[in-house]
């Protein structure tokens, strides 16, 4: 037998050694991997019962998650860094302030100790800083705060411009709830211009942009530039819906030649043919991907926010251009009762199977706006009375939270519900529900918001056509001073309250809005959108 010599016993020590170690390790590595696991598993169930508005259930769950990562990993890991971030979020929700502003504080010392790179968790420890700063009325206080959110993560750093675009979209929040729209729209351009020369982003997200920053500039009465970039948007509409219509009919020749070829094809050829007429489908044509399920799901039938801008040009006077589009509005609308039960079905499949409220009820609010651009408000109304439940079940909260929160929109479902029962003769609902919105958009809206002036100018007109004059000349006195105060007296708001609140004869006492012209009831706003 050949003698190995001393490398060969060297080589099976090692060997050995490896083996015990490896051994060792991995029943470590596995404890680590499930440790990491139900870390994990308890942040997921906290963001879910956090979706689901159970807070309390969150904030529970989101201590056991905080207490194990520290455990388990040590307070400046990434894990106990998450979920002190997701405990810091219930804390805020469920109004625990104190103990909220403390954690923040003790977040910022683990991050500078631990030099941690979670630029998120840095950004959030600020930013619920600032929003409990806010709700003590300590308005300079948040406003710097909020900037030491949104400064750190404009560096570029892993995370950074994720956490840069949230923490900037916050702080413009922030200057829109208390009336800065000067200091917001430098961030509304920003956003839209960076869409607007973005291949990628142009082709996914154009059309939304144009919605959000022509909202921006309606709210606070800039209608020339409001105007300027609608028009933008209706363009690239007609472009795309032409184009989408002449991809539409290439697809179904292509699908048609495929289908009399399959037989004389191998089945790879067939597949990828196919899948070359599935990319043209998805990806060929232009496609628009915007917020609400409403403009996503009516895209191809009308313009969203057509009935927006109609109502802006009749307050501007250009009453001709109005009525034009007014025509494409309802000859577009006229022929798209084929889409009822498609419709009908996709709002069933998401009332079995969302968890959220706020989901459903965008999907309710779409279909209710479906009825009511055919004219038929018959079938709106049970929708809109859904839609207004699920809303202000949740809407509170979220306002309150500073996230999420959709208070305009339900607004506004609130002044067409309250349209509709005046129609009906179901004037007490009606005033209830006018009533409603008026007090929500004086609690929740800054004084510069549109909608606290349609507010009182539905009040104002709902009681004018019901015969009370002296509460209408009421609340016309005080759409009036406040319009004048937030948008000057040569504004078209404030033009447009003289000539149609007044009770004299030379009022005309028009809907506040153009969406249902020639009805009783004054509507105002998208509702739904």
């Amino acid at each position: 037998m050949k003698y190995a010599g001393p490398a060969a016993g060297s080589r099976y020590k090692r060997a050995s050694i490896a083996a015990i170690l490896l051994c060792c390790t991995l029943p470590l590595s596995a404890c680590y991997f499930s440790t990491q696991a139900k870390v994990r598993g308890r942040i997921e169930e906290a963001n879910y019962q956090y979706d689901t508005r159970r807070s309390d259930e969150a904030l529970a769950t989101a201590r056991e998650a905080v207490e194990l990562s520290r455990k388990a990993f040590g307070s400046g890991s990434a894990q106990t860094l998450e979920s002190l971030s997701l405990l810091l979020r219930t804390l805020f929700v469920t109004e625990h302030f104190e103990e909220a502003e403390k954690l923040a504080y003790d977040m910022l010392e683990i991050h500078a100790l631990s030099a941690s790179t979670d630029w998120q968790g840095y950004a959030d420890a600020f930013l619920y800083l600032g929003w409990i700063a806010e709700k003590k009325g300590e308005l300079a206080a948040a406003e710097s705060l909020l900037k030491k959110a949104y400064g750190p993560c404009e560096t570029e750093v892993e995370g950074g411009p994720v956490c840069f675009s949230r923490a900037g979209a916050l702080l413009r929040d922030f200057y829109e709830r208390h009336g800065r729209y000067e200091d917001a729209e430098p961030f509304r351009i920003e956003h839209f211009e960076e869409t607007e020369n973005s291949p990628f982003l142009r082709r996914l997200l154009y059309y939304s942009s144009v919605l959000v920053i022509t909202d921006f500039y309606r709210e606070y009465g800039d209608y020339e530039k409001a105007c300027s970039y609608y028009e933008k948007g209706l363009a690239e509409w007609k472009r795309r819906n032409a184009a989408g219509a002449a991809a539409t009919e290439k697809v179904e020749f292509s699908n048609r030649r495929v289908s009399k070829q399959r037989e004389n094809m191998g089945f790879l050829d067939w597949l990828s043919e196919s899948a070359t007429i599935l990319q043209e489908a998805f990806f060929g044509p232009p496609v628009t991907m915007v917020f609400t399920m409403q403009d996503r799901r009516f895209f191809g039938i009308a313009p969203p926010g057509l009935e927006d801008y109609i109502e802006i040009l009749q307050r501007m006077g250009r009453n001709e251009q109005a009525r034009e589009l007014q025509d494409l509005h309802r000859s577009q609308w006229a022929e798209a009762g084929a889409q009822e039960q498609r419709y009908l079905d996709e709002l069933e499949r998401i009332r079995k199977y969302s968890p959220s409220p706020l989901t459903v009820e965008d999907n309710v609010s779409a279909m209710a706006y479906f009825y009511m651009q055919r004219g038929e408000s018959d079938k709106a109304l049970p929708l809109y009375e859904e839609a207004h439940e699920l809303r202000d079940s949740v809407n509170a909260e979220l306002y309150e939270s500073f996230k999420g929160s959709d208070t305009p929109g339900y607004i506004e479902i609130l002044f067409t519900l309250a349209g509709i029962h005046f129609e009906a003769g179901r004037i007490e609902r009606a005033e209830q529900l006018y009533l409603l919105s008026a007090e929500r958009a004086e609690r929740y809206l800054n004084d510069r918001h549109r909608l606290r002036l349609e507010a009182l100018a539905n009040l104002s007109l709902f009681y004018r056509r019901s015969g009370r004059d002296r509460k209408a000349d009421d609340y016309a006195s005080r759409y009036l001073e406040l319009a004048k105060i937030s948008r000057g007296e040569e504004h078209p708001d404030y033009i447009w309250g003289l000539a149609q609140l007044r009770g004299d004869e030379q009022a005309g006492n028009e809907p506040a809005s153009g969406r249902h012209s020639g009805k009783l009831p004054p509507l105002s706003g998208s509702a739904g959108r």
